[in-house]
């Protein structure tokens, strides 16, 4: 296994990923996600892993969506359930936060 890393902040239209207290390491396709604060270790799948990764390269949500459906057989609508699925469940986990907004199809996620 590679040496561990800290993720780099990122924001974008979707989001920021925390990164003071994470560390991340690619296994194949799918990420560990070390979050030292809670004392968890989150493995994500290869889709998880490109929308983490998108939030690193501060990708808006439509811009994580379009890879999404570039590199696998699936529609735009599937795409898109899918990105605010895994959105909203780096949420609940406390890998990103979300600021308010007006807009829902604004919304911001930065670190905390």
């Amino acid at each position: 296994m590679a040496p561990e890393r800290t993720v780099n902040k990122a924001t974008s239209a979707t989001g920021t990923a925390r990164q003071d207290h994470l560390l991340v390491e690619a296994v194949g396709d799918d990420l560990l996600i070390l979050d030292r604060h809670a004392g968890r270790i989150h493995c994500l799948n290869a889709t998880a892993g490109i929308v983490w990764r998108g939030l690193q390269r501060a990708l808006s949500r439509n811009e994580i969506v379009e890879t999404l459906t570039a590199r696998y057989d699936v529609n735009v609508d599937r795409a898109q359930a899918d990105t605010d699925t895994i959105l909203t469940r780096f949420g609940q986990l406390g890998l990103v936060a979300y600021a308010e907004a007006a807009d829902v199809s604004n919304e911001q996620v930065k670190a905390t």
